[in-house]
């Protein structure tokens, strides 16, 4: 939607901003799900349960094209090519790529042109912006095919689990649908298209938590999909004030965040249904879902995935995530580090079938890792306040290496923190040599897309280096 758009949309009374959500709607329908998409679901559905071997083969195939494709297409790899002296044509195996630099965030944004396909018109393509969460914003530039395929991934992890577009849903993302002036209901919109109702994430205020709840009940969906912590906000409410909401959730998805354990306990708990966790980017270079048995599969014909050290070697432990996409011809991405911390299990036996790898530990940005002095690398903190009943939220902050903020929201009614028992539970995971400190707070900011960052680590990429190498 661009500005004058925006402005209009804005400054409209709710019942033309429900009518222009329709129609945006209707318009995103039609560039997202083409006439051929009952075919191109089966054809996804198939992908899913090839044997390994069969696996292997379509991979290695699908990245053969796409590297040759973009040898003869784009101007930023026939150049990179040649400076390094690869042949495209010779990739026999997985290991031949990897003399293939790395490409960054930084590299796109320094000439971000040529990494545009020539095969298209670079105003035809759709454009969507990251949110730059780690300092680095990009806009990317996706065909019309891919962009169909991203969202038919979507929606065969939906079927996945017996719903589909069309059927009733709630979501609570970033997009500013709601003015943040607003301090009354309706905090949502509808979108008619796509049977859709809209939550603001933006006004989960404990005030107008009721109005949320009332809303949600009435418009009873089939399903929703959400950022975590817009849902965790709902249901710590739901328990504190013993309310049991009235809803016959399918199921609930969430993606964007990382989903700690105890949040989830809690959400399925007080929505009385399971989650069904998504991982994936903007860039559309992967995608991964949980199957019914809980266990996050990479899904087939997305892209080829690596996983680095810090030394850019591969690795069997927790890494960074490294992708070549398979969908998008007009900007392909190859080696790309995503930024991600994950851990795979590629010989993965699970009981529902599919035989692609499974992400055993998705351990959230490289960024929002702390970094000890002794140079250990630690993630999944939700073990800090795992259980403490004082604490509403919480938010952990490096600004040095030897310094910890741990800024908490207290729960309602909690007149004093005990702050010993926080610190004595963190020093067992991070180590003695840091100062830690914690600040009370009424509430932890979201960043401007609506997400919320639990680990926060401010250090440079300059100080980081060093202290990994020391």
């Amino acid at each position: 939607m661009n500005n004058l758009l925006k402005n209009v949309y804005e400054n409209s009374p709710i019942f033309l901003q429900n009518i222009m959500t329709s129609i945006y709607g209707y318009v995103l329908s039609k560039r997202r799900f083409p006439k051929n998409q009952s075919e191109l679901l089966q054809q996804l559905k198939e992908l899913e349960f090839i044997s390994k071997r069969e696996l292997e083969k379509f991979k290695l195939k699908e990245l053969q094209k796409i590297i040759i494709y973009s040898y003869n297409k784009v101007p930023y790899y026939k150049k990179l090519f040649k400076d390094i002296n690869f042949n495209p044509n010779n990739i026999e195996d997985f290991n031949d790529i990897r003399r293939i630099p790395f490409l960054t965030k930084e590299k796109i944004n320094l000439q971000p042109n040529q990494l545009i396909s020539k095969e298209f018109d670079q105003d035809k393509l759709v454009i969507h912006k990251t949110s730059g969460s780690t300092g680095s914003p990009l806009a990317i530039y996706k065909d019309g095919e891919c962009n169909n395929r991203s969202f038919a991934y979507w929606e065969r992890l939906r079927r996945n689990h017996g719903v589909k577009i069309g059927d009733k849903k709630a979501t609570f993302f970033g997009r500013a649908i709601v003015s943040k002036k607003q301090s009354k209901p309706p905090f949502w919109r509808y979108n008619l298209t796509q049977n859709q109702l809209l939550f603001s994430i933006f006004h989960l205020t404990q005030d107008n938590l009721p109005a949320y709840i009332n809303k949600l009940e009435e418009f009873a969906p089939l399903y929703i999909e959400s950022y975590p912590s817009a849902l965790f906000v709902i249901a710590k409410y739901l328990e504190e004030n013993k309310i049991n909401i009235n809803l016959n959730l399918k199921c609930i998805f969430t993606t964007a965040e990382n989903l700690e354990a105890d949040k989830r306990e809690l959400i399925e708990e007080q929505f009385k249904t399971k989650i069904v966790d998504q991982y994936g980017s903007s860039e559309a270079v992967v995608f991964a879902g949980e199957c019914k048995y809980g266990n996050m599969h990479i899904f087939p014909g997305f892209g080829f995935v690596e996983v680095i050290d810090e030394e850019g070697n591969p690795t069997d432990g927790l890494g960074e995530i490294v992708v070549t996409g398979f969908l998008n011809k007009a900007m392909p991405f190859i080696r790309y580090k995503l930024g991600d911390m994950v851990e795979l299990d590629k010989d993965f036996k699970c009981k529902c079938g599919r035989s692609s790898a499974v992400i055993v530990n998705l351990g959230g940005r490289k960024d929002d890792l702390i970094i000890t002095p002794d140079g250990n690398q630690v993630s999944r903190l939700g073990y800090v306040l795992k259980n403490n009943s004082e604490v509403k939220e919480a938010q952990i902050i490096q600004n040095d290496i030897r310094e910890i903020i741990i800024k908490v929201v207290p729960n309602k009614g909690v007149l004093e923190i005990n702050k010993d028992k926080i610190i004595t539970s963190i020093k067992k995971r991070l180590g003695e040599e840091i100062n830690y400190s914690i600040v009370e707070a009424q509430e932890i900011p979201r960043q401007e897309n609506g997400k919320f960052r639990y680990v926060v680590c401010n250090l440079s990429d300059k100080q980081k280096e060093e202290i990994l190498r020391s």
